[in-house]
């Protein structure tokens, strides 16, 4: 398997994890954050879709 594509599959996984939690917070804190320009956003449409979160 080529390293990118488990980097991507990694980051998915992330992606995904992190929508299960930014869920649960109040609208006042989901409003609140900040994100990093690192990889683990690469997928920011992908969470923002999931999330209804602006990244």
């Amino acid at each position: 398997m080529k390293i990118a594509v488990l980097i991507s599959r990694i980051l998915l996984g992330l992606v995904f994890s992190a929508c299960g939690v930014v869920s649960l917070l109040p609208a006042s804190l989901r409003r609140s954050l900040t994100w990093d320009r690192g990889l683990e956003m690469a997928k920011h449409k992908t969470f923002t879709v999931a999330t209804k979160v602006n990244v």
